[in-house]
């Protein structure tokens, strides 16, 4: 029987590391990006042990534009499993600079991580005896790492306080990571207020499923029915559901309105349905397999 080193009963916190080389971390926090919703993983018997709740700690390797260190602590939300999290393709690389790295990123876990303004840096930990941890270790080793309980225990008086997990909140938010949620309902309170400012009714049809969120009313009688997306960082890139990018084929006067910096800054895009169908790309298809299950003898 293998015996693994990483046990949920030694389990501290699980941790990440960054290469500003591969992924621009750097760039990421200058467009206005505090918390990262989700890091890609090597497959293994470590992600298997991975569970929402578990604490996670983000560790960003030594670059000419980042402190090598600890810059980030929040929580795992989800299971680890197939999944893309950082958008780009051959014209727009997001902020890969790997394409190796890119392309291969489609096994990762979701999680709710802070990112620090002013890091805890390498140089701060040594100095409080702490140099031990499995990243200097065996620095080349591959996400996820872990810290045990005993490091953890010697690792937090050098830490900022630990984020709150509220696994309540998370169940309402319907399968969203916490911090998207707010992300997603400042985009629409900001597209809401600008169309009262301009004297426009709106009402949330969101529930109904129309594939928009509100139906804007101007003074004249005209009506726009608008599909509000909220961003935390710069770039207006969305995720459209098959419900809206149907809308935005057939319905008239439909349109995309993107808030990039939501929780920080707003500022509002608008898109035409045109725009938004030609700019739109198949990311994932749903196959419901339900009639066609074949089970293994057993």
């Amino acid at each position: 029987m293998v015996k693994h080193l990483v046990t949920r009963s030694n389990l501290g916190a699980w941790m990440v590391k960054c290469n500003p080389a591969v992924w621009k971390l750097h760039e990421f926090i200058a467009d206005g990006n505090d918390w990262i919703s989700g890091w890609s993983l090597h497959e293994g018997y470590r992600s298997d042990l991975m569970e929402p709740g578990d604490k996670i700690i983000m560790w960003v390797t030594l670059s000419p534009n980042l402190d090598r260190g600890i810059w980030g602590l929040g929580h795992i939300t989800d299971y680890a499993g197939n999944r893309v999290f950082a958008v780009g393709d051959d014209d727009d690389p997001g902020y890969w600079l790997d394409e190796t790295a890119r392309v291969a990123d489609d096994y990762g876990v979701d999680t709710d991580i802070w990112l620090f303004d002013k890091p805890v840096t390498d140089a701060d930990l040594q100095a409080a005896g702490v140099h031990d941890l499995e990243v200097h270790r065996s620095p080349p080793l591959g996400n996820p790492l872990w810290v045990s309980k005993t490091e953890l225990a010697r690792l937090k008086p050098s830490l900022p306080e630990w984020p709150d997990y509220d696994e309540q909140e998370l169940e309402v938010t319907a399968g969203y990571p916490l911090r998207d949620f707010y992300v997603a309902e400042a985009g629409v309170e900001a597209v809401w207020a600008w169309y009262e400012a301009e004297g426009w009714s709106v009402e949330d049809v969101n529930d109904a499923k129309l594939g928009w969120d509100l139906t804007c009313t101007h003074p004249d009688g005209r009506a726009t029915r608008v599909a509000a997306n909220g961003q935390s960082g710069e770039r207006p890139v969305v995720f459209l559901t098959t419900n809206k990018y149907r809308a935005a084929s057939e319905e008239d006067a439909w349109q995309l309105t993107v808030v990039t910096r939501a929780l920080t800054d707003p500022l509002l895009h608008d898109f035409t349905g045109p725009e938004a169908v030609a700019a739109g790309m198949p990311y994932a298809y749903r196959a419901d397999l339900s009639a066609l299950k074949h089970d293994l003898p057993t």
